[in-house]
């Protein structure tokens, strides 16, 4: 099923009956009457984003929401972004560790798919415009000149994501947000239960407040994002 028709059949289902003949594919999606709960609160709209969110297996970040305004738009954004994500994942793209290291000797350890001078301009960018966690005010207050960029290895996504945990947990990088002393075999089902505890985290803040949490370093978003981490494998340095 196309997605559009995907969206329009689960929208249909969070309106009212009276309003379900009037929704269609070019209607905007600020002027639909979703259903609402006794208190008010449009629970309709929230089970429709669950549906993008989970369902059609896309995120969406405080800034997606002014790239679409009718249903034909969002579908054809949620496309765009299932084609990124299936090419990001795919399991024989070239992905590459790179050190950031500062003159004292301080480092900060990540990876890409994107290349090392791309992924280098997209840090330094994050840093002039505020955006980012602990390394992007790094940049910004030690400057970006003062940092040497390197390759540490390259491989497939799994064999990067392996030696990349390996290298964090060995060298214990000073402006990575934090890292974590793990068992390597234990790693990635922690990894991935503290990342479906973040997205339930997620849905109980929105299901609470009516909106998503808010994004940013020590934003609403990037705490509930530490509360999982720290349920899941207990101890942050």
């Amino acid at each position: 099923m196309e997605v559009e028709e995907q969206l329009l059949r689960k929208l249909k289902e969070c309106v009212s009956k009276e309003d379900y003949p009037h929704i269609s594919s070019d209607i905007e999606l600020r002027d639909i009457p979703f259903l609402e709960n006794e208190s008010g609160f449009s629970y309709g709209a929230s089970r429709f984003y669950k549906f993008v969110r989970e369902d059609l297996d896309v995120r969406f970040y405080d800034y997606d929401f002014d790239k679409f305004k009718t249903l034909q738009e969002l579908g054809e954004l949620i496309i765009k972004k299932q084609r990124r994500k299936k090419k990001l994942n795919d399991p024989n793209k070239k992905h590459i560790i790179y050190s950031a290291t500062y003159l004292d000797g301080r480092e900060y350890i990540g990876r890409t798919s994107v290349g090392i001078e791309r992924r280098k301009w997209q840090h330094i960018n994050d840093a002039k415009t505020g955006k980012g966690g602990f390394f992007q005010c790094a940049l910004r207050e030690l400057g970006k000149q003062n940092f040497k960029w390197e390759i540490e290895a390259e491989g497939n996504r799994e064999e990067i994501e392996r030696h990349e945990m390996k290298l964090i947990a060995e060298r214990r990088p000073a402006f990575n947000s934090q890292y974590i002393d793990y068992e390597m075999h234990d790693e990635y089902k922690k990894k991935e239960e503290a990342n479906r505890l973040y997205r339930q985290k997620q849905q109980e803040y929105f299901d609470k407040n009516g909106k998503w949490p808010e994004l940013g370093y020590m934003n609403a978003d990037f705490k509930l994002f530490v509360e999982a981490q720290q349920e899941i494998f207990e101890k942050l340095t």
